[in-house]
């Protein structure tokens, strides 16, 4: 289905994506973390969409990242 996909790369080469689907209604918004190897993940939903921050940065500032796109987002 339809989603949304947008790419960041700093001049490091590390890349942030966050990305947007669909995903059935949710009261809940709460932001749960997820890592594989290097890779992190900030995710929630909201609303009818789920959202997810993915990136190789640290932690604390993919946090800020997730937390900046969602101030923006609602």
């Amino acid at each position: 289905g339809a989603a949304a996909l947008y790419m960041y790369e700093n001049t490091q080469g590390q890349r942030v994506t966050l990305y947007i689907a669909p995903q059935g209604a949710s009261q809940s918004t709460a932001f749960q973390f997820a890592e594989k190897g290097t890779t992190q993940t900030f995710y929630w939903t909201d609303r009818e969409l789920s959202y997810a921050v993915v990136g190789t940065v640290p932690r604390d500032v993919l946090r800020r990242i997730a937390l900046a796109s969602y101030d923006q987002l609602i």
